[in-house]
């Protein structure tokens, strides 16, 4: 699990309807603005999953990364972006560079003037981000080095030449560079990791050590490690290449170039302004005016997006999925068909017994404010969570508290559940073990045991009558959520589990966002809504949960679980 998923901010609430909404819980990047669904006044179509996926942007999907950069002798700039190609099921990265005299000109014009076309533009495709990085200018300003990733663990140095508008591969495709030094296309230096290939696939012997081993690579065997990478320092001087050491774990710091980011150079600003209501778009200006450069997505002119305003504290970027991060999430698309959707940051002592009921207090609180208001039906109350929030999604639903109609988690390899706990024993990629000791109250033994059952979610599934589905991202995903699922399914209530082929976290690939992200979108609709896609493909979808409302409705029949409430809920 990424740290980044566990990160705190502001909040935000996306209003629909007066009758429905969504809890999304959020630890990354959350805020508050309300959208008012406009299709039928505008006549214009509404935004859709496929729509987001399309958006051309100018920040990574995670946030933060900075997009334009002036050549050393001001006379180009380059401008960074990012969009999805869902017919090609690709990541398309895109540097567009410009004349800096061009824009220039471009300001100096009165009247209506077309801006002006970059000089080149250099386009790579890839089955996710990013599929361009490191983006630098050569000192000689007559180029650009950057990263093209080639595959999920490689990524090779390229040369853009912006004299010829011709690129060239600088490194081996079997190699993974990570940080370069670029004086021409003939003498420059990068690291790299080699890992040694993985061994052939052989018949399993009898019997198998697992003493010590992680239980991934126990039960599969058929994807072994390829073992740690060997890091490889080299140099390459008028075209002859040499190793300069072997098996360095420290890279110089120097070598480890982010983005060049300076938008301003010699009277001309280059910025990306955007907004809640605001599509990103590339601004040029002087000290005396200043013009759109480049709209990269025109088409949504043509599009409701809803109007937003802000509920709480400001946000300004444009993120219509409600947040950077994509797994799950799509706000814009459930407000535009009329449903609220609030966005909460937790705040809570992490890794302390009063995280979960902490993010639970926060839930019910903010849906008592919203039902309060008149905004929602309490009766009609979902919530969506990603990664860790999962975990408090699961406290919430086990809690014996507010109703909630309808519940997604994706990537949950936290859910405070015993299993889970234990399976990931001996991995080296989980270091959060006594984490998340420390949050259901002790060890999972002796007197520990018994916080556990108290605290744990899934000693309390017999509680749950909301309808959950679960989304794992990857087999192992789908083993971690396993124990929740199975009990789910054993005590006959409303669960689905469904299973992407991915290894990403936060999911950029196409056809991966659109079954996460329309996946939400549709398991909310038909529950709060009694909406049904009318898209052939989703018939099985339906049919399967029409079968799942049917034990939902007798589970409304039925009365809640008789265990003690979990401590804290």
């Amino acid at each position: 699990m990424k740290d980044a998923s566990r990160a705190r901010s502001s909040r935000v609430i996306v209003r629909g309807s007066r009758e429905i909404a969504i809890l999304s819980t959020l630890a990354l990047a959350a805020f508050l603005v309300s959208v008012l669904p406009s299709v039928a006044q505008t006549g214009k179509k509404p935004f859709t999953v496929v729509d987001d996926i399309g958006l051309t942007h100018f920040f990574d999907l995670g946030g933060g990364k900075g997009t334009v950069s002036f050549s050393p002798d001001g006379n180009y700039f380059v401008v960074w972006s990012e969009r999805g190609r869902l017919e090609l099921n690709r990541v398309e990265d895109t540097l567009r560079i410009y004349r800096s005299q061009d824009v220039k000109n471009f300001l100096e014009r009165s009247g209506t003037v077309q801006p002006p076309t970059p000089l080149w533009v250099v386009s790579r495709l890839g089955e996710a981000c990013f599929v361009i990085d490191k983006w630098r200018w050569l000192a000689d300003s007559n180029g650009l080095a950057f990263l093209q990733r080639t595959d999920d663990v490689h990524r090779q140095l390229v040369l853009a030449d912006v004299r010829t508008k011709s690129t060239k591969s600088l490194t081996p495709a079997g190699e993974n560079v990570a940080a370069f030094e670029v004086q021409d296309g003939r003498s420059y230096s990068y690291s790299s990791e080699l890992r040694n290939p993985p061994p052939k696939a052989v018949d399993e012997p009898a019997a198998t050590v697992g003493t010590g081993r992680p239980l991934v690579n126990l039960l599969f065997a058929n994807q072994p490690a390829s073992g740690p990478p060997q890091i490889h320092v080299w140099k390459v001087i008028s075209g002859k290449r040499f190793e300069v050491n072997q098996n360095r774990a420290a890279i110089p710091a120097a070598q480890n170039l982010a983005p060049q980011l300076k938008g301003e150079s010699s009277g001309l600003d280059i910025t990306v302004e955007q907004g809640l209501n605001d599509p990103p778009l590339l601004i040029a200006r002087n000290e005396r005016t200043s013009r759109v450069l480049w709209d990269p997505n025109p088409q949504l002119g043509e599009l409701d997006l809803g109007q937003a305003s802000v509920y709480t504290w400001k946000e300004s970027q444009f993120l219509p999925a409600g947040s950077r991060l994509t797994s799950s999430y799509a706000a814009g698309v459930m407000a535009v068909a009329g449903i609220i959707v609030l966005q909460i940051g937790e705040d809570c002592p992490s890794a302390t017994t009063e995280d979960g009921p902490c993010a639970v207090s926060a839930y019910e609180s903010a849906i008592e404010q919203l039902v309060s208001e008149g905004i929602a039906d309490r009766e009609r109350i979902g919530v969506v969570a990603f990664s860790w929030p999962s975990f408090y999604v699961m406290k919430l639903i086990t809690s014996n508290g507010i109703h909630i109609k309808a519940a997604l988690i994706a990537n949950a390899q936290f859910m405070g559940d015993y299993f889970q706990h234990i399976a990931l024993v001996d991995d080296p990629a989980d270091p959060q073990g006594q984490v998340r000791d420390s949050v259901i109250g002790g060890p999972a033994f002796g007197e520990g045991l018994e916080q556990w059952l108290k605290n744990s979610p899934s000693f309390h599934l017999d509680r749950i009558t909301t309808p959950l589905m679960m989304v794992a991202q990857g087999r192992w995903d789908a083993l971690l959520m396993w124990a929740p699922y199975a009990g789910l399914h054993y005590l006959q209530k409303p669960v689905d589990l469904i299973v992407l082929k991915t290894s990403e976290h936060n999911l950029t690939n196409p056809h991966m966002r659109m079954l996460s992200q329309g996946g939400t979108v549709d398991w909310f609709r038909f529950w709060l809504q009694d909406y049904e896609d009318p898209d052939r493909a989703k018939s099985e979808q339906y049919k399967r949960w029409r079968d799942l409302r049917k034990a939902y409705l007798e589970n409304e029949r039925k009365p809640a679980g008789n265990s003690a409430a979990p401590s804290g809920s």
